[in-house]
């Protein structure tokens, strides 16, 4: 059981850095209803199709998270946040450069999803729980603030960028 508490330089660096990463599951959770008429359009999927595949990822999503917090509990948190944004990454990844109906539903909904579960809010906060002790609520309501900034950012660039 590595239980340990790591003390680095400047804990604040560990909430921005969880900032930034709520705010690319945040986006990459969001991104799927920008380009559904795109998807609709160049794919020919139905909307229908399109919300089945989401709707996977959340699932996957509310059934990781329980064992992400457990694996928080039990492991380097590091481990998981790299772990949970490299399986966006890759599940993103795989299918924007194979946009098929089975590489949307396993590389948003499965591995997508896992990975969001991994890096998502409560890890992020045993994080920092870990790390600051005073102004900790502070520190872990600017970390969650990022799933929202990044969307506030991202989806109109995206948006622009599908324009």
């Amino acid at each position: 059981m590595q239980n340990r508490q790591v003390s680095p330089t400047n804990p604040w660096i560990v909430v921005l850095l969880c900032f930034a990463a709520l705010s690319i599951t945040a986006s990459a959770r969001q991104s799927v209803a920008i380009m559904t008429d795109d998807w609709v359009q160049t794919l020919g999927w139905s909307k229908t199709f399109i919300g089945s595949g989401q709707s996977v990822a959340f699932i996957v999503i509310a059934l990781v998270s329980p064992i992400s917090g457990g694996l928080v509990d039990r492991y380097d948190v590091r481990i998981l946040l790299t772990g949970g944004l490299s399986l966006v990454a890759f599940g993103l990844l795989a299918f924007a450069a194979y946009p098929s109906a089975a590489l949307y539903v396993i590389g948003y909904g499965l591995i997508g999803g896992i990975g969001i579960a991994a890096a998502s809010m409560h890890v992020m906060s045993a994080a920092i729980a870990r790390l600051i002790e005073d102004r900790r609520g502070l520190a872990i309501g600017i970390a969650d603030s990022g799933s929202t900034v990044g969307q506030v950012i991202t989806v109109p660039l995206l948006t622009m960028a599908l324009a």
